[in-house]
């Protein structure tokens, strides 16, 4: 038997723009809209902890906001 995941992502809805109140009303909607009933029983959200560039030599550059 295969294993499929299944989740929605806060990121690719909101980027690193989010917070509580619209996570919570992701996971209403999910509920709502009978997605969690169908197998969808996941939001994965980015934590934004890094940048999108890299530093000199290669490494993750830790976000400004932090």
């Amino acid at each position: 038997m295969e294993c499929v995941l299944i989740v929605d992502s806060a990121f690719n809805a909101f980027g690193c723009n989010y917070n509580e109140e619209k996570l919570l009303a992701m996971a209403h909607s999910m509920v709502d809209e009978g997605l969690v009933e169908a197998g969808y029983n996941s939001i994965i959200f980015d934590d934004c902890f890094t940048q999108k560039e890299r530093g000199d030599n290669g490494t993750l550059l830790e976000g400004m906001w932090l």
